[in-house]
């Protein structure tokens, strides 16, 4: 795996790297509670109990491995600060909300589950041994969005073992007293181009950035960004931006993944006071007519369902070498893309699929009730999505929503048609440059493309089901679901059947473990299945890719390529050979 310039080995943020970083997983000290009393906590404790962050309560790999873990979850740690400069404390992951103390200070709170969150500690640190404690709630409510987490006792249907407490790497940085805040990304292959904005920490005059963009080690652009923003009397106030022409555009494609290294340097005065490693590529993402195209050549999709749960970590990966092999195993499989379906990954999947080769979609995981608090809180987190994953080139296309969940009666509902037409147009107003599909698998409203999910397991009912484009863009007698909601209807969108397959192996299936259909009973037959249904689905000439259900079983879910532990069901050649046909 040939890596960028800036990648540091298990760095949380790979797209924005910096030197002065504290790795803080490992060993906290951890006790529950079922109410909210600070006093005798925020100042430190010594636990009864350890655990190992980043993995959840509920996870093995925590050291706890409590499937009902109470509603308060503390961590205590102690840990050497460095003094000088300002100090910020990242959370990649933590679910849902967590409020910190440093010193027995309070310095805040966020409420979320699937972005990452940092919050300044400088005025609360002192040089040497500081105490961190942070308290997290979580509890069933629907009205927050929860992905795959059950919020009923036991495991039911597809939902899962909850997520509860720090599930993401937590780490501090060192900055000095301006620094670079977010850096913001826009390609251009046609043009063979980046669009930059870099956007500092303080408006200050004498900011500037030096923008330098390399590849294979040779300088290809570089400039100097003036970042100062005098007040004035407009109304509207944009950010500078910059563009960068390298001198030899190669574009990047899951066939040929070229990346450029990118350094930002934040300057006062002319002198460096920040430095920050990235990467770009030169990529372009549209629909035209009914093929996808990148960097104007239209790609066939075919892609694997990867809900990420591991059997010892849940939702946390065990380690980065964890997340390789499942990305690694897609590749050799013949897949050129992945569905993230229904979480945010470690941030490090998203890197690896960059350099790797994979197109990504990545989906929002789901609330399951539409309400004012509901609709509030998806937004908020879907914004901070967003901004989070939107410099990635794998990145390909945004799906906020999964099957109506959340929006039951969207068919016929005007308010939750009106919710998802504005969720997609709100995904566009962020991100104008990838595909966004609003409702994926039915009742789409607003959508760059008509998905399609369909568990007919046998391939010739499948191909007359959906034998003319007539059956994709107005429903098939396979499917209760029709592909538009009402008042909605087919505008020439490429088709994707984004979910179907979902074989059983089942010579021995357990009690309450499932997969779609009958099932198979050998490996032989599981390949053969999947050839048949794959060859079903590539039949349908107006159709422009794939997702099969899935990459490995999920706990109850027993339909996967691979066993959770990781332990291959199938001869990867025998489905590389039906990807490739």
């Amino acid at each position: 795996m040939k890596h960028v310039k800036c990648y540091v080995p298990n760095y949380p943020r790979p797209q924005f790297v910096r030197e002065g970083w504290l790795d803080l997983n490992g060993e906290w000290d951890f006790m529950q509670t079922d109410d909210s009393a600070t006093a005798q906590y925020a100042a430190g404790f010594c636990g009864k109990q350890k655990i190992r962050v980043p993995f959840a309560v509920e996870a093995p790999l925590s050291g706890i491995g409590d499937k009902h873990p109470k509603k308060y979850l503390w961590y205590c740690r102690k840990t050497e600060i460095r003094g000088g400069g300002r100090v910020l404390l990242n959370f990649e992951g933590s679910d849902r909300v967590t409020d910190v103390w440093i010193n027995g200070e309070y310095a805040g709170s966020h409420t979320g589950g699937y972005s990452r969150f940092t919050f300044e500690i400088t005025e609360f640190v002192q040089k040497g041994e500081n105490t961190i404690v942070v308290r997290v709630y979580d509890d069933d409510s629907r009205e927050y969005p929860r992905g795959k987490q059950r919020w009923l006792k036991d495991n039911f249907g597809c939902w899962y073992v909850q997520t509860s407490g720090i599930y993401k790497p937590v780490w501090l940085e060192y900055v000095a007293d301006v620094y670079v805040k977010s850096i913001h990304l826009t390609p251009s292959a046609e043009r063979g181009e980046l669009t930059v904005t870099v956007i500092p920490s303080d408006n200050e005059e004498g900011l500037t950035a030096e923008l330098i963009a390399e590849l294979d080690g040779k300088r290809m652009d570089s400039c100097e960004l003036p970042l100062y923003v005098a007040p004035n009397d407009q109304m509207q106030q944009d950010p500078p931006v910059a563009v960068l022409k390298p001198a030899t555009v190669r574009l990047w494609s899951a066939e040929d993944p070229v990346l450029y290294d990118f350094t930002v340097r934040l300057k006062r005065g002319g002198k460096v006071v920040d430095e920050v490693g990235s990467y770009f590529a030169l990529r372009d993402v549209a629909c035209v007519g009914r093929d996808i195209c990148v960097n104007g050549k239209p790609v066939y999709l075919k892609m694997v369902l990867d809900q990420g749960y591991w059997t010892e970590g849940h939702l946390t990966p065990p380690d980065e070498a964890a997340i390789l092999y499942d990305l690694t195993f897609m590749k050799k499989a013949g897949f050129n893309g992945v569905r993230k379906h229904q979480k945010t990954e470690d941030e490090r999947f998203y890197y690896m699929a960059d350099v790797l080769g994979l197109y990504v979609w990545c989906e929002m995981p789901s609330m399951y009730a539409f309400s004012d608090e509901s609709r509030r809180n998806f937004t908020q987190i879907w914004s901070e999505i967003l901004a989070q994953f939107g410099n990635h080139p794998s990145v390909i296309a945004w799906v906020p929503i999964n099957e109506s969940w959340g929006i039951w009666n969207v068919r016929a509902n005007r308010a939750e048609q009106s919710f998802a037409t504005a969720m997609y147009y709100f995904t566009k107003s962020f991100d104008r440059t990838r595909l966004a599909i609003c409702n994926d698998g039915w009742e789409h409203t607003e959508t760059d493309v008509l998905t399609i999910h369909i568990y007919e397991q046998d391939g010739e009912r499948l191909k007359d089901g959906y034998k003319t484009l007539r059956e994709a863009a107005e429903g098939s007698i396979l499917q209760d679901r029709k592909p538009f909601a009402e008042g909605y209807r087919y505008a020439g969108q490429p088709i994707i059947f984004s979910e179907f397959g979902g074989t059983a192996l089942c010579a021995n299936r357990g009690d309450g473990e499932w997969g779609y259909g009958n099932g198979v009973k050998t490996a032989r037959e599981l390949e053969e299945k999947y050839d048949e249904l794959v060859s079903a689905v590539k039949s349908f000439e107006y159709a422009c890719g794939y997702c099969y259900t899935q990459l490995t079983d999920v706990q109850q879910e027993v339909n996967g390529l691979m066993k959770e532990d990781r332990e291959v069901k199938v001869d990867i050649e025998a489905i590389r050979k039906t990807n490739d046909r």
